[in-house]
């Protein structure tokens, strides 16, 4: 029987169940997304305690800094017998729908107090992995006239973390529901927009390449709207192919300014970027990374943003839907939340978005 690790996204194998910025190099080694390892035997409990997260694997024929026997976060791994899954079991991390959850929305530490993890010792911290939830028996975010400082307090239900079922966390980085609706932290509903009315493209129907030439069909949606003498992406596309390939930036924007139409491709954009821009009345096109669990991320591909809704921004998606894993027909007016864009465009860093804005 062959038993195989498989790494999910760039990572580090670590010796301890420990943050990786406290351990020395030689207990440490980087991981890529898809390498994989033979394994003798994997675990991710003992005696009853867990491994705060991760799974403890111990490779079959080789070693890794002279050691065979490594963690993972079990949220960047499989684990696969002759070929089939095995780990995570289907429902590990299935949503939990009845009664109160805390949804860990980002990678994060759980802390005794809510300080700056930099301020606490190593005892008072627990790593937690983006997509965790916790059952929760009580939640809090101010007591006594004392707000914590923007963390939550939760208490565990029938769980205890390093011997403690009352950990802080901080609040941009998990939300409360309670059976399956968020109930904190309160999003303030924006005021109902109609979207920007753009033209939408499929580029399933496009006349060369139809799997990659996303880009293209994102700029040429947005040129319409911006007023491009063309009756449909293939108009638009026939330009670029004549110019270069549909994935540079560089020959988008040549194509586009061919249009009369001034734009530049930036690798720092953020939300105040997409709500400025609508508030101009102009679309942005923007790169997802649209494969994959939110919590592992990765392929390339680019929508158009043409709206806002109270939980995030509509897009026309020129594949379809991340939603049902582009199996449908979707992909106009798709309404892609904040927490999904956080993982997808994002990448849980401020100011990290890819995207095209128009001047």
């Amino acid at each position: 029987m062959v038993k195989l690790l498989r790494v999910t996204v760039d990572t580090v194998l670590k010796r301890r169940t420990e943050q990786s910025s406290n351990l020395p190099e030689q207990e440490q080694y980087r991981a890529i997304a898809g390498q994989e390892f033979p394994i003798a035997s994997y675990a991710y409990a003992s005696g009853g305690m867990d491994f705060n997260g991760h799974v403890k694997v111990a490779l079959d024929g080789q070693t890794l800094n002279g050691f065979n026997t490594w963690y993972i976060y079990d949220r960047h791994a499989q684990i696969f017998y002759d070929g089939k899954a095995v780990y995570p079991p289907p429902d590990k991390h299935a949503p939990l729908r009845k009664g109160q959850v805390l949804v860990v929305t980002q990678n994060t530490m759980f802390k005794l107090r809510p300080l700056q993890a930099s301020q606490l010792a190593d005892t008072e911290c627990c790593q937690i992995p983006i997509g965790t939830q916790f059952e929760i028996q009580s939640y809090a975010y101010a007591s006594a006239g004392q707000n914590f400082d923007n963390h939550i307090r939760i208490s565990l239900k029938n769980q205890f973390l390093r011997g403690r079922n009352t950990w802080y966390v901080y609040t941009p980085h998990a939300r409360v529901e309670q059976d399956g609706k968020m109930v904190y932290p309160v999003v303030a509903k924006r005021a109902d927009k109609k979207p920007l009315a753009v033209p939408y493209f499929s580029q399933r129907d496009n006349y060369i390449e139809s799997w990659r030439t996303c880009n293209s069909s994102a700029c040429a949606m947005a040129a319409r709207f911006l007023g491009a003498a063309i009756a449909n992406d293939n108009d638009y596309l026939r330009k670029v192919v004549a110019l270069g390939d549909t994935t540079d930036h560089a020959v988008q924007t040549r194509v586009l300014q061919s249009y009369g139409i001034r734009s530049a491709f930036h690798y720092n954009l953020d939300y105040e970027d997409l709500d400025r821009s609508l508030d101009q009345g102009k679309p942005i096109v923007i790169g997802i990374l649209h494969r994959g669990p939110i919590t592992a991320p990765s392929g390339g591909h680019m929508i158009v943003v043409v709206g806002q809704y109270d939980a995030g921004y509509v897009c026309h998606d020129p594949y379809g839907s991340v939603h049902d894993g582009y199996s449908g027909r979707g992909g106009q007016f798709e309404k892609y939340s904040r927490e999904l864009l956080n993982a997808r465009w994002l990448t849980h860093r401020r100011k990290n978005g890819w995207g095209r804005l128009f001047e």
